[in-house]
């Protein structure tokens, strides 16, 4: 399936009537029952109201585009053809489609139900005239959004002036694979960039139907198209199209680094790159400081092949400032926003990353989670958030708060795409010595080959009943979709243990213990981040340098945005050397281990537990331990309006999504994406969805 300009149809005449006598034996041969008239099968799959309005207005604008284009021919492409008696004239006047309506037939038919037929109609007509008429070539289809683009675009032809002008209409069209005597035809595919699949994407590449600077094109696009409204992108990589162009000629000599070989990937505002972007985690506090290197993270991508496109957006110091913040702003690039609701929570502090992977605005993004910032934006943005076992992924040159619980991971519209990101990033490294805890080492599990439908098969899945139990009662939608998840779960074979409770989680919730632990992490660990910086042009050293700098500055919105956590950090007089740290951090443990999922998981022999992803991040985010966030459902229509803290906020509404979790013990994150992939499948929620804003531009668009 290729997206086709309008008159590209009646430019490819060109390739049958080329020159001399060669080009009129073959214009002779179109001339039989077979092959002439000369048009092109256009198979209908949509049959709505709207588009029976406009249905005769698109035909004829192929028809006028197509024959724009035959008398904008080169003169000299006919050449020898109206020495055989076939003069210009009866190109247009050969030109006559067939068109296939047949609304109980074709209504909602899949490019493959397409092909096929198309295919077995080729086949009856012998194995010559795939080679010669353009009716057996291809053929093409007006799906919706096909039907979308042709009616959107210019009136006249010459009103495009070139091919792929923003106007542009385009056809969807298909080719039978391969001819009868086994000849290859073409299999490009421009797939939907807010849905595309990294198989997708490489399908395309590999079969040379766009570049990687195609993509990146396309992605910057998107990205301009939305960026003013929901400001989920800080920057983009001014080397992207260098990457991509290297990438692309790599591709072309043979060398393919893996499946992200070529897909541009954005990474979150506090990962390292030592390049011309900022590293500030949306503070001018860190605004022109530059690393020494590139995180480990970004180097694993850059080594498997990924284009960094660009920063995305986050809550700043990810969420660890304020103590009334607003998910998703920042100094530096202002308040991000989810595409569900005007002014939707995008929650955060992967804010930016949610928000790109949902609207294909990249082929994923990275965050990073202390307790929430991946599953949290991953719910809210209605996309797949893997947060890593702390120590699976490397923290090195990450702007960091607590060594305990920081981790890195991806964030996708698909539990296989996110596994395909977490192989590339995964891995023992020396500047981390949380990595080498590892069991793994160098050899770990193949998390792609772990998406299976049989995931959940012979698993003893449970529920902290009193968990759930702390939902208020606006939360009902997510507490039934919940319910019927269980069922799904249930029913996929797996073993449910109801009230698999966490028996600590009322001693935590009136706890200060655990903001108390990362708080004199935060003050230890971004004093020693600051010394490795190789340029550091305010001269910040600590937790109070930084206090200072926020304070004094007019772009940090203090103290309309206040310094709450940083001031009580600094009041406790605690740091992660400090004789008083170990007793807070064993008790801490003790909220996540004995009295919290550890202790479940172990007293009910559970391979997880599941919870509604608003409940899920806390207990793993204390030890360090691994979870999946997959869609689950969305508010529905009468939802009552709720509001952030803040007041700036809408954190419930109609149509906003939520997410279940799949939580198990360190190091499992094979397991967890067999569930969570085996779950995703048989319910497939993101795409049913709606949003009340998306970018316009697709590669179809773009090429």
């Amino acid at each position: 399936m290729v997206g086709w300009p309008l008159g590209y149809n009646g430019r490819s005449l060109t390739d049958y009537v080329k020159d001399g006598d060669r080009s009129a034996v073959q214009l002779v041969r179109l001339a039989d029952d077979e092959g002439w008239p000369w048009g092109f099968f256009i198979y209908r799959t949509v049959y709505t109201p709207e588009s029976d309005h406009v249905w005769s207005a698109c035909l004829e604008k192929i028809d006028r585009y197509v024959h724009w284009e035959i008398d904008h021919v080169d003169g000299d492409r006919y050449a020898g053809a109206e020495d055989h008696g076939f003069p210009e004239r009866l190109v247009h006047e050969g030109y006559k489609n067939v068109i296939l309506e047949d609304k109980e037939r074709w209504d909602g038919a899949s490019i493959e139900q397409i092909r096929e037929d198309f295919k077995n109609l080729v086949a009856s007509r012998g194995g010559e005239i795939w080679e010669v008429v353009p009716r057996y070539t291809v053929c093409l289809v007006i799906d919706q959004h096909s039907l979308d683009s042709i009616v959107n675009t210019f009136e006249e032809p010459a009103e495009s002036k070139h091919w792929g002008g923003p106007r542009m209409g385009f056809i969807t069209m298909v080719d039978p694979i391969s001819s009868p005597n086994g000849t290859k035809g073409c299999q490009c595919v421009f797939p939907s960039l807010i849905e595309a699949t990294t198989a997708e994407l490489q399908e395309g590449l590999t079969n040379g139907c766009f570049s990687s600077v195609d993509l990146v094109n396309a992605y910057v696009t998107r990205i301009n198209e939305v960026n003013s409204t929901l400001h989920m992108v800080l920057e983009i990589n001014p080397d992207a199209w260098d990457i991509a162009r290297q990438l692309d000629l790599e591709r072309k000599h043979g060398l393919i680094r893996g499946p992200l070989h070529g897909l541009p990937i954005l990474v979150k505002g506090n990962i390292g790159t030592e390049d011309k972007m900022e590293t500030a985690a949306g503070s001018y506090a860190l605004v022109g400081a530059k690393v020494a290197a590139d995180s480990t993270v970004a180097k694993k991508l850059r080594q498997a092949g990924a284009v960094i496109l660009g920063k995305t957006s986050m809550s700043e110091w990810a969420n660890f400032r304020s103590l009334i913040e607003s998910s998703g702003w920042n100094a530096q690039g202002g308040q991000t926003y989810a595409a569900y609701y005007p002014k939707q929570d995008p929650s955060g502090s992967s804010s930016g990353s949610g928000v790109a992977a949902d609207l294909g605005l990249a082929f994923a993004a990275i965050g990073t989670e202390t307790s929430g910032s991946i599953l949290s934006p991953g719910e809210n943005n209605n996309i797949v958030g893997i947060k890593p076992t702390v120590g699976l992924t490397s923290r090195y040159m990450v702007i960091p708060i607590s060594e305990r619980q920081d981790t890195i991971g991806p964030m996708a519209r698909t539990v296989k795409d996110a596994a395909i990101i977490l192989q590339a990033i995964a891995g023992p490294d020396q500047n981390d010595n949380y990595t080498l805890a590892s069991p793994f080492g160098n050899r770990l599990p193949n998390y792609v080959a772990a998406c299976k439908l049989s995931g959940l098969k012979g698993k003893r899945i449970g529920i902290p009943r009193n968990v759930i139990n702390t939902l208020d009662a606006s939360s009902e939608p997510i507490v039934s979709a919940f319910e019927a998840a269980v069922s799904v779960i249930s029913k996929a074979g797996a073993t449910i243990v109801d009230d698999a409770n966490f028996t600590g989680y009322d001693a935590y919730l009136n706890s200060s213990i655990p903001e108390a632990v990362v708080a004199a992490d935060f003050i230890s660990n971004i004093a020693s981040y600051l010394s490795k910086l190789k340029t550091n042009p305010n001269n910040l050293h600590n937790l109070e340098d930084i206090r200072r700098f926020t304070q004094q500055s007019p772009l940090e919105d203090y103290p309309s945005r206040d310094t709450g956590i940083w001031d009580r950090a600094l009041a406790s007089g605690l740091n992660n050397t400090s004789p008083e740290f170990w007793p807070l951090h064993l008790q801490n443990l003790y909220y996540g281990e004995e009295g919290g999922l550890t202790g479940a998981l172990s007293r009910h022999k559970l391979d997880a537990v599941i919870l509604p992803t608003a409940l899920a991040s806390e207990i793993p985010g204390i030890i360090g331990s691994p979870a999946i966030t997959v869609p689950l459902g969305s508010f529905p229509k009468g939802t009552p309006i709720e509001y952030n803290p803040r007041g700036n906020l809408v954190e419930k509404a109609p149509g906003i999504p939520f997410g279940i979790s799949f939580l198990g013990p360190r190091w499992s994150e094979e397991s967890l994406i067999g569930m969570a992939y085996a779950f995703e499948q048989r319910t497939l929620v993101r795409k049913k969805l709606q949003r009340y804003i998306e970018p316009r531009s697709d590669l179809s668009s773009i090429l």
